[in-house]
């Protein structure tokens, strides 16, 4: 098996009511160990791993670092996740379940969902 569709099989394994995300709203993520910076698109989320759309593979072990910046700035830090499984959705994207290194806070979740609702600002 190609090591970037490697995919978790057996059992249910999530700690955390996931969420999904509808709209997809889109996330800044780096790839480490290159730090490559790209935009992912979200289709869910928890309080223990995200859910990822992309148009690239990553493989699966990959460490992310992601750009959190909802809620207030005071709270505003780099989330670690590692990807767990990988497999291509359609033609031109991936999908990748990612385990964060430690969970996020139902006000970080919150604080989430709230900014994905926000209207997006035209740069002038």
């Amino acid at each position: 098996m190609n090591p970037i569709e490697k995919d978790a099989v057996g059992p249910e394994l999530r700690k955390a009511e996931r969420f999904p995300c509808p709209d997809r709203p889109e996330i800044l993520v780096a790839v480490k160990p290159e730090f490559r910076t790209c935009k992912v698109a979200v289709f869910d989320i928890s309080q223990s791993g995200i859910g990822i759309l992309c148009e690239k593979p990553f493989p699966v072990g990959s460490q992310l670092a992601i750009l959190w910046q909802y809620g207030n700035k005071a709270t505003h830090r780099t989330v670690l996740a590692r990807i767990v499984h990988a497999a291509r959705q359609g033609q031109w994207l991936w999908r990748a379940g990612c385990v964060f290194d430690g969970p996020l806070t139902l006000d970080e979740l919150r604080a989430f969902f709230l900014a994905s609702l926000e209207p997006v600002q035209d740069e002038e």
